[in-house]
């Protein structure tokens, strides 16, 4: 009896010190997190406008990002609002995988446009719905009279590698671009 108290003892002890040292952990990296979760969408908006950031470092990201995005707040009427996309609260619609986002329970859309030598390229809206598996989100860019899909990314997904997470593959990715959403009498095709 005496040594299943020792037992039992040291097993607590144990589980004590690692969930105070995985604690620990977790409030050190959590900035870097962060910081990581926003490097990676800004990387997926560059690459949905069609830039090649495969071999740029977490900076050449952030910089060539803020030299070549601009981040816009949309109202659903459909004028600029003044306010940053990071002060919209996201809630996805868990049936359809829809994501909305709200500022003040009031809804508004994001906004990326693409310019390049002052000339806006693009614009760029985060998309998401529901796969086989799980919902996708991702974002696609327009050309800049919005008829032609110009890029398209998948940034998060939990769908099965081979048939789902297909979506994930430039090959996959490219056969969107140069189409057309609007045809010549102005429907969504």
């Amino acid at each position: 009896m005496h040594s299943n108290f020792k037992t039992y003892r040291f097993v607590l002890t144990l589980a004590v010190v690692c969930a105070f040292l995985l604690s620990v952990t977790n409030s050190m990296l959590k900035e870097k997190q962060l910081y990581n979760i926003e490097v990676d969408r800004q990387k997926n908006v560059l690459k949905c406008a069609g830039l090649n950031i495969n071999s740029f470092s977490n900076d050449e990201i952030v910089k060539n990002y803020n030299t070549s995005i601009r981040e816009k707040v949309i109202s659903l009427d459909g004028s600029e609002v003044n306010m940053s996309i990071s002060d919209l609260h996201v809630v996805e619609n868990k049936s359809t995988g829809q994501l909305n986002y709200f500022n003040n329970d009031k809804e508004f859309l994001p906004l990326y446009e693409y310019v390049n030598n002052g000339i806006i390229e693009n614009y760029i809206v985060p998309i998401s719905g529901k796969g086989l598996w799980s919902t996708l989100y991702g974002f696609i860019a327009l050309s800049n009279d919005f008829i032609n899909v110009k890029g398209i990314t998948f940034f998060q997904h939990g769908e099965t590698p081979g048939l789902g997470g297909e979506v994930d593959n430039p090959i996959f990715q490219k056969q969107f671009i140069d189409q057309k959403i609007i045809d010549d009498d102005g429907n969504f095709v």
